[in-house]
């Protein structure tokens, strides 16, 4: 099956194209906060996301609220005490209605977030100061761990009371497990698991030499981890049957630099993407290569890319799959684990022949060529498994053809298989495999204009060109026709326009996406054409021009802007509206269009590559970013024989290394 492939014009620098090279493997870089977020103090104590995306941030000089662009800082304030909330912050929980319960070195606070209310809540012990642990339970059961015993807070009831088993207890750590068991981890009165249902508390001996439980974790597995102060890091065993569980202890061994940082245990997570563990401690971070008791450390240090204070106080695996690493003195620190959605082929072959990687058009010849045009210096041949290049001057059809500094589009022709070549300055090359037709000015005065942006086979076999100047038909009978020429009504068309991308829909309709004059629709009447506009002026767009247009095969007409993102045309209205208007950020420029053999959407804008998953009954969104922000894809390629994708950006060394659902 022949097929056609969707590229891009526009001049960009240092290109990529992407493909099957197998990324190495690297050590973890640690970033701050983007937008240079300043926060009120070094000093993290916990992190907590929210069911609605936000990261608190619990600090010695406040709360912090973050929304991935900008902070809202919750501090102890004199004159409004609805808004007030001691400055020293332990620990956040959040409950079924939403509201956050947030411990502090002066009490509990409950935190209500539509209102924006903070209320001091009063525990039925005077003595009571620290709240170090706090649990919201799925029934609705609330949880507060302090240092002068346990208090708890049944659904429905107004008010905390002594939980009598655990009083004057140093409570540390509070857990609810996947079975709905809250377990208790203390300072040095031990570990201990309450069993909802029966109404029965356990207690668990020989934890450690300390009995301390400083901090316990449940992974996905339903392990449960216990970091303890000075005895290291514990895995239980059997954690359910109290005839038979035990316990797997990492401690730290000066002769062994791979066994676990320090044995002052301060935080435990688990990171989505690896699964590993993540262990901060006194003195680092740890994460668990092995349960045999490997784990890589992450020493403070100076460099760029690293940790740069030893206390690791906090640890977060967000939603979106980042870690977060807080520090007691250090601040906060982000780190992507993320495995590479797609991989580097930085074309050290082609760059050996020319002084540019900047790809242009691509398309599929077989299993293991394609052409790739690259940008200042034509087009070649490439294999993809032995990286062998072989530049277009160089194969006998095209060697006494004029030299050519860009092609813009490759296409390969439905019934012949012959390629096209949409050429910046030539016009359009036709390659049968052994001769080579030159489409221009010299062999069809009609074509007035040989810088070609984009070349397009409609189900009719003729062959479309949007050119510099407006678009030209060539049809199945190679003659040549300008389109404003067989414009029947008096539609306005501008006779000197680029045309960036040209679609065809179910019905024969040619649309076509322009910079300047919005998007055009041409309807065909025996051997004319109707023409229509969809502008801002019309009121039927919502931008001046488009970058690009694609058709899908449910033939949703998609087209990407300049500046406004991405418009869907609604036929019932016929008229092109926003799609995707919260997921898009301002001002973005979309590029290309794809989709894939799943039917799934790829978009690429100035910094990110979005997937839109088409299902029936319910559409998801997948965001794809760079580890830096420098990036602007410009062309994609779907090959089917091959089920990948292709891209290119613009700084060679820069991947797509993070996927997020959104």
């Amino acid at each position: 099956m022949k097929k056609t492939f969707l590229l891009f014009q526009i001049y960009i620098l240092f290109s990529i194209c992407c493909w099957g090279i197998p990324s190495t493997t690297e050590e973890i870089n640690f970033t701050p906060l983007k937008n240079h977020i300043q926060l009120p103090t070094n000093e993290i104590r916990n992190l907590f996301q929210d069911k609605e995306g936000y990261i608190w941030i619990a600090t010695y000089n406040g709360l912090v609220r973050y929304d991935g662009y900008s902070t809202k800082i919750y501090h102890a304030e004199s004159e409004n005490t609805e808004k007030s909330i001691d400055g020293f912050i332990n620990i956040v929980a959040e409950d079924n209605q939403s509201n956050l319960w947030i411990g502090t070195h002066n009490g509990l606070y409950k935190l209500n977030k539509k209102h924006e209310t903070i209320e001091k809540i009063h525990l039925p012990n005077p003595q009571v100061s620290n709240v170090e642990a706090v649990a919201c339970t799925r029934e609705g059961t609330i949880w507060a761990g302090t240092n002068k015993g346990l208090f708890v807070k049944k659904k429905n009831e107004e008010n905390f009371t002594l939980y009598k088993t655990i009083q004057n207890f140093d409570v540390k750590s509070l857990l609810e497990d996947k079975r709905g068991h809250v377990w208790i981890g203390t300072w040095s009165q031990g570990l201990f698991r309450y069993d909802p249902i029966q109404k029965r508390l356990y207690t668990y001996h020989n934890v450690c030499s300390r009995n301390s439980a400083h901090i316990i974790f449940q992974d996905k597995d339903e392990n449960i981890w216990i970091g303890t102060w000075r005895c290291g890091l514990l895995k239980m065993q059997n954690p359910y049957d109290m005839q038979h569980y035990g316990f797997i202890r990492y401690t730290h061994d000066k002769n062994n630099p791979s066994s676990i940082a320090d044995d002052i245990i301060y935080a435990i997570t688990q990171d989505k993407n690896t699964g590993k563990m993540w262990i901060g401690s006194r003195s680092a971070l740890s994460i668990m290569e092995s349960e045999n008791g490997t784990f890589t450390n992450y020493y403070p240090s100076n460099k760029s890319g690293h940790l740069p204070f030893n206390e690791v106080d906090a640890l977060l695996s967000s939603k979106d799959g980042l870690m977060w690493v807080g520090m007691l003195g250090g601040g906060i620190r982000i780190a992507n684990t993320n495995t590479r959605k797609f991989n580097l082929n930085s074309l050290k072959t082609v760059r050996e022949i020319f002084p540019s990687t900047s790809v242009r058009a691509i398309c599929p010849i077989d299993n293991h060529w394609i052409w790739i045009g690259i940008m200042g210096f034509g087009f070649a041949k490439y294999n993809m498994q032995t990286q062998e290049v072989i530049p277009y001057n160089q194969i006998d059809a095209f060697q006494k053809l004029p030299l050519i500094s860009t092609v813009n589009e490759i296409i390969q022709l439905r019934d012949n298989g012959e390629y096209c070549f949409a050429t910046w300055d030539d016009g359009l090359w036709i390659f049968d495999g052994k001769k080579v037709q030159e489409i221009n000015i010299e062999s069809y005065p009609q074509l007035t204009d040989v810088c070609i942006y984009s070349v397009y086979e409609d189900s009719k076999r003729n062959i479309w060109l949007g050119t510099r100047s407006g678009i030209f038909l060539l049809d199945k009978q190679r003659k040549m026709y300008a389109i404003n020429n067989l414009i029947e009504n008096k539609t306005f068309i501008p006779q000197k326009e680029s045309i960036f991308r040209i679609q065809e829909d179910k019905d024969g309709n040619i649309w076509a996406a322009t910079p300047n004059s919005g998007i055009w629709k041409l309807t065909p009447h025996y051997n004319n054409f109707t023409a229509k506009q969809y502008t801002i002026q019309a009121q039927n767009a919502i931008s001046i021009g488009a970058m690009t247009l694609y058709i899908d095969s449910d033939n949703t007409i998609w087209a990407g802007t300049n500046g406004k993102g991405l418009s869907i045309y609604n036929p019932e209205k016929d008229c092109f509206q926003y799609a995707l208007p919260t997921n898009m950020k301002k001002g973005e420029v979309i590029s290309c269009i794809l989709e894939d053999n799943q039917k799934g959407l790829w978009i690429t804008t100035t910094s990110e590559m979005i997937h839109i998953h088409k299902d029936q009954t319910k559409k998801s969104v997948q965001v794809f970013t760079t580890a830096r922000s420098y990036f602007q894809p410009k062309c994609l390629c779907n090959r089917k024989r091959w089920e990948a994708i292709f891209w290119r950006g613009t700084w060679y060394q820069q991947f797509f290394s993070c996927g997020h659902q959104i």
